[in-house]
């Protein structure tokens, strides 16, 4: 079995994987490299990824987009009274007293949690995975994450990496997979160390990391 790197954005996700001497960047199932983070239902069909996202116009009640940032959110919490007027789908309170998305799937009305949503978005990742690893099964995983998330928040990506049958081995700061990904094959000083700032410059937020590379041996 293999170990791939997954990046779930808010408007998009990449599956990667470190092969013939890199990191190979999968495409999917129609040749991009980077994969709507949408679900759409229409009908009796659930779509997700690509598909899902040339509904968000016409079918825009039961298209779910910027699912990320509602990840282990409490319909209370006072950042949701500015993330809901900007969402094309209604919300509610379920049972549980957690936020639950309402959308009309196989002719009736149905609620889903957020978790549920991104596990099946982490689900067609790993669908492309498979395919992209030649049918290789995939199960252990990597998940960049801002680094600003809460236990909370964290525990609801792991809580939907289950639905989608994915062992999550680590949960990393996005900006230190970017430092990782700079500094790992890059020869270093071996007298001093190397400071370098970086960026992660999202949809929706920006995060900055001073990280400080020093040589291994």
């Amino acid at each position: 079995m293999s170990v791939v790197g997954l990046d779930f954005g808010n408007e998009a996700c990449a599956v990667a994987v470190a092969r013939r001497r890199g990191i190979d960047v999968l495409q999917n199932e129609v040749g991009n490299r980077k994969t709507s983070t949408c679900v759409s239902f229409n009908g009796k069909q659930r779509l997700v990824g690509d598909a899902a996202i040339s509904l968000a116009m016409s079918n825009a009640k039961n298209t779910i987009t910027n699912i990320k940032r509602l990840l282990g959110r409490s319909p209370d919490d006072p950042e949701m009274k500015l993330e809901l007027p900007h969402l094309t789908v209604k919300t509610t309170k379920s049972k549980q007293g957690a936020l639950a998305i309402q959308v009309n799937y196989d002719d009736q009305q149905q609620d889903f949690t957020p978790e549920q949503i991104c596990g099946a978005i982490l689900a067609k990742l790993k669908v492309i995975a498979e395919k992209g690893l030649e049918g290789q099964r995939v199960v252990d995983c990597v998940i960049g994450v801002p680094s600003d998330w809460t236990d909370v928040q964290r525990r609801a990506i792991l809580d939907a990496a289950n639905i989608a049958g994915l062992n999550v081995l680590r949960l990393m700061n996005e900006t230190t997979a970017v430092a990782l990904n700079y500094g790992i094959l890059r020869p270093l000083p071996a007298d001093a160390a190397t400071k370098v700032i970086f960026y992660d410059m999202g949809q929706t937020s920006t995060h900055v990391s001073l990280v400080e590379l020093r040589s291994a041996n």
